[in-house]
């Protein structure tokens, strides 16, 4: 079974009666039953949810995030991979040279900023299964997906801009949890080649057997050599929000990240500048500034 098999069959399908225990007992919230939905991941769960604080009243909405073990690794691994957000998010907001709201993860009930992370005990999975799972909690952010609302040339400019702040703001960061294989990171590339079996379009076959070799010729013989950064690996149009005016990239669904070269991240901004330019109308007006989301 592969690494990615795993991941699927073990992301979570908690119920609602699992989410309004959970936030009940940890964040002293009770979830409105009729104002939850679904929202699609590939990992994990993430969830909308209006909830009502049980101290003052007041209600708000919600992103519940239940993370997949499988993807974090185990308990252990998984309290430091979140620590290593905490801390990325933390750095983000100290160094970033552009207008960017970053939101953290709320605390528990009754604790302080750094126990931003729950627990889930006996959460159902994909397989059947059931097992602890951490849950984390965001204010949500209104808006659509950039797949889902579509392009304009000053969102994917102020896109591929942003993904250069965010990694500029980054740079020095370290965290041991970071210092991961991650089968998404250029760094292993090579091992791919076995699903070149699966792809059935010859001439895309040959295109990747070739893009295989000049890596394994050309860049990994030097890859100690190369720059390396904690990056946002995975900004793809599913994962960024759009203000509900279509004007600025609000806020990001999933993230991945990991410590690869930095150079993908001028190679992605790069792209979605040209993209924007290739297709789409340079006369259009300038967006606001971005908020972004990283959970």
């Amino acid at each position: 079974m592969s690494d990615q098999d795993l991941v699927q069959k073990k992301k979570p399908e908690p119920t609602l009666a699992q989410l309004q225990v959970c936030l009940r007992e940890q964040y002293h919230l009770e979830v409105d039953v009729a104002r939850w939905k679904r929202i699609d991941s590939y990992d994990d769960a993430n969830f909308f949810c209006v909830a009502r604080n049980k101290d003052d009243g007041k209600a708000a909405a919600y992103l519940v995030k239940v993370y997949n073990s499988a993807a974090l690794g185990d308990e252990a691994k998984e309290g430091d991979m979140l620590e290593a957000y905490s801390l990325m998010l933390r750095t983000v907001q100290r160094n970033i040279q552009m207008p960017l709201e970053v939101p953290f993860p709320l605390s528990l009930h009754g604790k302080d900023a750094w126990h931003d992370s729950a627990r889930m005990r006996d959460c159902l999975l994909m397989d059947g299964s059931a097992e602890s799972v951490a849950v984390r909690l965001f204010h949500w952010v209104e808006g659509n997906t950039l797949s889902a609302n579509g392009s304009s040339l000053p969102l994917m400019l102020q896109l591929g801009r942003a993904l250069g702040e965010l990694t500029s703001s980054l740079q020095g960061f370290r965290h041991k949890s970071l210092e991961r294989y991650h089968m998404w990171d250029l760094v292993q590339f090579n091992s791919s080649a076995h699903l070149l079996e699966y792809v059935t379009d010859a001439d895309t076959r040959e295109t990747i057997s070739q893009v295989l070799h000049v890596f394994n010729t050309e860049v990994a013989p030097h890859a100690e050599h190369f720059p390396k950064a904690v990056i946002m690996a995975d900004c793809n149009d599913a994962n960024v929000i759009v203000s509900d005016r279509g004007e600025r990239a609000n806020d990001s669904v999933e993230v991945h990240v990991t410590r690869t070269f930095n150079s993908l991240v001028p190679g992605e901004a790069e792209r979605y500048a040209r993209e924007a330019e290739m297709a789409l109308d340079p006369t259009e007006s300038s967006p606001s500034a971005l908020n972004m989301h990283v959970s």
